[in-house]
């Protein structure tokens, strides 16, 4: 029986083909799938033929998607049992994440057990498009698409054949551009974050960031957790190849350090991890020796030995947890049917007064409908409910069309310096009386004037115009690599403000416009 696992990237697909026969389970091959911009029929159809080699066509896929490619959140909702979590979580989330709607899926861990006491969750959710691309490769591929799940719960389905249940650890698991590092406790996930590595990066430079990420992930762990300390990190791969890796978190950090070599903790055929790609790219790891590095095996293993040994995994966006129903019990109305039938009789005798009764309610409602149509229709003094709603669906627009600061911190990220250069101790987003929005920035940066004069040059692309408020150095007694601190103010140029002006005003006309019939007179007949 086949079994297989990809891992979606938007730029190659990473394959992992195992087979079991008996109790015996072996990984049989790896393939790297690239892209190339093709669509996702043709993608598919790519991977069937490779697949067809192995025996692997029409065998269950897990599919596996990169923390970067979901959302991710911790919410809290009001004490319920685990049945009622589903719909409560899924309404929490409309005000949580920055895009969910109807379309997307979302699955959740829960962090917490006592239904009496605040349920905390860990939810994710994927977008439709990625949820139709992976199940369109499914199709085109002869796969059975089974789970899709998230990488770094993969990658702990692995790890826990490693490590006790009672460890408490940060897992840093590497990709090609990225690493996601993940907080687990008590063998559960609590918290993950995925660091953009440039592959340009040499061995010594990727370490140093990685490094700095971790003591970043520490930091924030123990202030969200109540100065509770992480000491222990596995991280995915060969030690050989990531030795300097060690040398810094055991030496700088003082972390207890291990790695994890996926091809020890599974049987995995000599020649799996070859290199038996045919358009596989100078990008691409380990191009010299033709193998796939091994760090990036962990979540490809985990996934396939969680679905070989059976088990389901905890957050799955194909078998979203729901809302669980509780079927009735219809033994006991065979009892209370004979009981029914020996009264039956006083059924007959008050069946008229309920009738009545219920005449009554009728003229009522009848009365109550009549009222409520009245009120739709709107008078002298009150306006329509159609008029009501259209101005609803322009306040709607209006908040579609708002600033959305995620855009501008993700934008405003992107353009930023290395945290080498320059940090940012706070960032200020508001939206000004005029509607206009300003960003008030501060923090420490390099006694470098070119590295200020680029950071001013890169704030300034949005477009905004930069106003160097306060600039200034530390407290000589304070050291630090960051020796000069800055506070910039971020705003529209005039001109901008002058396009946003003539848009609202268009906005109002339009509004008081588009009034449906019933409005007052006075506002259709404006321009």
């Amino acid at each position: 029986m086949a079994f297989v696992a990809i891992e979606f990237e938007e730029e190659q697909l990473l394959v992992a083909i195992a087979q079991k026969s008996g109790l015996r389970s072996r990984v049989s091959k790896v393939l790297v799938v690239d892209v190339n911009g093709d669509d996702d029929e043709t993608v598919g159809q790519r991977l069937k033929e490779q697949l067809s080699s192995f025996n692997a066509v029409k065998a269950d896929l897990v599919a596996i998607v990169s923390r970067s490619l979901a959302e991710i959140r911790e919410l809290t909702v009001p004490p319920a049992p685990d049945g009622e979590l589903p719909e409560m979580i899924r309404f929490q989330a409309r005000n949580e994440f920055a895009s969910l709607n109807d379309q997307w899926k979302l699955d959740y861990v829960p962090l917490s057990h006592d239904p009496e006491a605040p349920r905390r969750v860990l939810a994710a959710a994927i977008n439709p498009q990625l949820e139709s691309r992976i199940a369109t490769i499914s199709q085109h591929a002869g796969l059975r698409l089974k789970r899709i799940v998230l990488r770094p719960f993969a990658t702990l389905d692995l790890l826990k054949v490693k490590f006790s249940e009672n460890d408490s650890l940060l897992i840093v698991d590497q990709n090609l551009d990225s690493t996601d590092m993940s907080i687990v406790q008590k063998g559960e996930l609590v918290s993950t974050r995925t660091v953009r590595l440039p592959r340009t990066l040499s061995a010594d430079q990727r370490a140093k960031q990685l490094v700095t990420e971790v003591r970043r992930t520490l930091a924030s762990h123990k202030l969200s957790s109540g100065g509770e300390a992480i000491e222990s990190v596995a991280v995915s791969g060969e030690e050989a190849r990531y030795r300097h890796l060690k040398g810094d978190l055991e030496g700088k950090l003082g972390l207890s350090v291990s790695f994890v070599d996926p091809l020890s903790l599974m049987d995995v055929a000599t020649d799996a991890a070859g290199n038996s790609s045919s358009n596989r790219t100078a990008q691409d790891d380990d191009q010299e020796s033709g193998e796939v590095d091994r760090a990036r095996l962990t979540s490809l293993f985990g996934a396939l030995k969680s679905e070989i040994d059976g088990k389901s995994p905890q957050l799955d966006f194909a078998n979203v947890r729901k809302t669980e129903i509780i079927k009735a019990d219809y033994s006991k109305l065979y009892f209370y049917a004979g009981l029914f039938a020996l009264v039956g009789f006083v059924g007959l005798l008050s069946a008229w007064l309920t009738l009545r009764s219920q005449s009554l309610q009728i003229e009522i409602a009848k009365a109550n409908v009549v009222d409520a149509i009245k009120i739709n229709q709107g008078d002298g003094r009150f306006p329509s409910v159609d008029q009501q709603l259209n101005e609803v669906r322009l306040l709607d627009q209006w908040k579609i069309n708002d600033v959305n600061w995620l855009t501008e911190l993700s934008d405003f990220s992107g353009r930023y310096l290395l945290p080498d250069d320059v940090i940012a101790d706070s960032f200020t987003a508001s939206v000004q009386r005029d509607g206009t929005p300003k960003i008030v920035l501060r923090g420490r940066i390099v006694e470098d004037l070119a590295k200020t004069d680029q950071l001013i040059k890169a704030l300034s692309q949005r477009p905004y115009e930069v106003e160097p408020i306060d600039t200034g150095t530390i407290a000589p007694d304070q050291k630090s690599d960051y020796p000069s601190t800055f506070e910039y103010h971020l705003r529209l140029p005039e001109t901008v403000k002058l396009d946003l002006n003539k848009l609202n005003r268009r906005a109002i006309a339009f509004g008081r416009v588009e009034s449906p019939k019933g409005a007052n007179s006075s506002e259709g007949s404006q321009p």
